[in-house]
């Protein structure tokens, strides 16, 4: 038992100093290549805690370039990398910069918002990206309210069955601010989710399409 316990700290400590040496490797590498640690946004759930590195085209690491037939000024936005596939079908691929405008509020067809979320067991706060399909007023919320607005706005009201709605607009009755029902795809379905409109951080204004990307899970 002794020499049992004697030999599972060796493999602790070996497996320790292994990836200490990976890591450091990685860090390495990342200053060889020149490579630009960027906050990640993710386009579905969040599993587990990474961290992105991204290799941008020379014309992008300017601090002024042309995009989409704008000149783009990078200090007026925030840039995140996306994690993640479920923004695909709005033309945002996993490994896309994305530039927000931080407390941009306006819902047009295109709108893509980024979203602060705080995972349970993790002191920092992550971000998602939902496409918005309208504000829900959750202080006038008299019987039957939702399920009007539901109808209203032509939803699948089946996907709202098992979702905690009720648990979401007490939420927002409470931090006084309105409910923020935004749409999401995971497996090629579309599912809605529900978060409090005032952890909306920003609106993507603008799209690097990118690949060369390196995201790495953080320890």
């Amino acid at each position: 038992m002794v020499l049992f316990c004697v030999l599972v700290l060796i493999w602790l400590v070996f497996m320790y100093f292994m990836t200490k040496m990976l890591l450091s490797k990685v860090k390495k590498l990342e200053a060889s290549r020149g490579g630009i640690k960027y906050k990640l946004v993710s386009a579905g759930s969040i599993k587990k805690r990474k961290e992105a590195v991204v290799w941008l085209e020379k014309e992008y690491e300017k601090d002024s370039f042309e995009l989409d037939g704008e000149t783009i000024d990078k200090s007026q936005y925030v840039s995140f990398v996306v994690d993640g596939k479920s923004m695909r079908r709005f033309g945002i691929e996993s490994g896309d910069v994305v530039l927000v405008k931080k407390d941009h509020f306006a819902i047009t067809e295109t709108s893509i918002f980024v979203l602060k979320v705080f995972p349970p067991k993790r002191n920092k706060i992550e971000y998602k990206l939902r496409k918005p399909i309208d504000f829900y007023d959750c202080q006038d919320d008299s019987a039957g309210k939702f399920e009007t607005w539901i109808k209203e706005h032509r939803l699948d009201s089946e996907k709202f069955k098992h979702a905690d709605i009720r648990e979401k607009i007490d939420e927002c009755k409470r931090r006084g601010c309105q409910l923020l029902v935004s749409e999401t795809t995971r497996k090629r379905q579309v599912h809605y989710s529900f978060h409090p409109a005032d952890r909306i951080f920003g609106q993507v204004e603008h799209v690097i399409q990118n690949e060369n990307v390196e995201i790495i899970e953080k320890r």
